[in-house]
């Protein structure tokens, strides 16, 4: 999702040919109902002012499920435009939605198109090259001369556009939150799961309301295992608000969130009975 987002932005350093063309990034996360009633929800939206043209990415880190997908296929701009989810004019809009995943998994999604027919393209990350894959094609004729040649990131991949999202471990999301727990501990001040959102995820404000939620409760339940920890019991729940108790030092939560991540981690990479059992029967 970083890679696709940094193709939007005016970034030193960056290749930035989807900015060239006039495309910025408009939602992320967005959920919204096509005009049968059925819910999508692309990880990305992406609108093109000089072309007229709203881009959707679903990123994928395995497969993609049928219905899924059948539901990104048959959607139309006329699908987009009736859910309102874009501040391009109606008139002549041009609608192109893609998955994209990375290449550990571009075989999976390859396979449910030969499989389907589908007639979304692929976007793939390999290393540090971003192309797609097969013989799908866009709609707009400039997004296939991008993708079809391929864009080099030359450099490593910027992650700070989207750090995190609701579905990473524990241990990684206190990790994209800890600098933010140091800054409201060092001022002594209160704070809500959406302050943290707010300073933690720089693009915030492209957050789609559905997105914002899911995001803000991941990070309430972070804190409430936090609270509840035996041995870091550093956060307080203060009724609808949360403080870092005051009479701990900075050393000692510095220390006792890096702690905390280990722990966890551990845990989050220990296979589960189910897992293993799973293994074994395949």
């Amino acid at each position: 999702m970083n890679a696709i987002i940094s193709l939007t932005r005016k970034e030193k350093g960056i290749p930035r040919p989807l900015f060239q063309l006039g495309y910025q990034l408009e939602c992320i996360g967005l959920r919204f109902p096509n005009r049968a009633g059925e819910t999508v929800n692309p990880d990305l939206s992406i609108r093109g002012d000089v072309e007229k043209n709203l881009l959707l990415v679903d990123c994928k880190s395995g497969g993609v499920k049928q219905s899924q997908a059948e539901r990104y296929a048959k959607l139309t701009s006329d699908d987009a435009i009736a859910a309102n989810i874009t501040s391009l004019e109606s008139r002549n809009l041009v609608l192109d939605v893609s998955f994209a995943g990375m290449h550990k998994n571009e075989s999976k999604l390859l396979e449910a198109e030969d499989k389907n027919k589908y007639g979304l393209p692929i976007i793939i990350l390999d290393g540090l090259l971003i192309q797609k894959r097969g013989w799908n094609r866009f709609k707009n004729d400039n997004l296939n001369a991008v993708f079809d040649k391929g864009i080099n990131l030359c450099a490593k991949i910027p992650t700070g556009f989207y750090p995190f999202s609701a579905d990473d471990r524990n241990s990684y999301i206190l990790e994209e939150i800890a600098q933010v727990l140091f800054e409201m501990h060092a001022k002594n001040l209160e704070f809500t799961e959406e302050d943290i959102l707010l300073k933690a995820h720089p693009f915030h404000d492209y957050l789609d309301a559905g997105e914002k939620d899911s995001l803000k409760g991941c990070i309430g339940r972070i804190l409430s295992l936090v609270e509840k920890d035996p041995d870091f019991r550093f956060a307080i729940s203060k009724q609808k608000k949360w403080k870092i108790d005051p009479d701990i030092g900075i050393i000692y939560l510095r220390k006792g969130i890096q702690a905390l991540i280990e722990k966890w981690s551990k845990v989050e990479e220990t296979p589960k009975l189910s897992e293993f059992f799973s293994r074994e029967s395949s």
